[in-house]
C-alpha cells in the first residue's frame, strides 16, 4: 500500500486518507481493483516483451 502526499499535507491529512481507505467499502474496493491492475503491469511476461521490443528497436 502507498499514500502519496503533497508538500503541504501533514499527519492529519495522512490519517484522514488512511481512515477513508479503511472505512469506505466502495473506495477500498476501487483501490484494490486499481492496485491489482498496476501490479499486473509489472508481471514478468509484459515486462520481458517491452524490454525485448526496446532492445530490438536499438538493433
Amino acid at each position: 500500500a502507498a499514500l502519496l502526499l503533497g508538500e503541504d499535507d501533514d499527519a492529519a491529512v495522512a490519517a484522514e486518507l488512511v481512515h477513508l481507505a479503511v472505512s469506505d467499502p466502495e473506495l477500498r474496493s476501487a483501490l484494490r481493483e486499481r492496485g491489482g491492475a498496476r501490479i499486473a503491469a509489472y508481471a514478468p511476461e509484459p515486462t520481458v516483451a517491452k524490454l525485448r521490443a526496446a532492445l530490438e528497436a536499438l538493433a
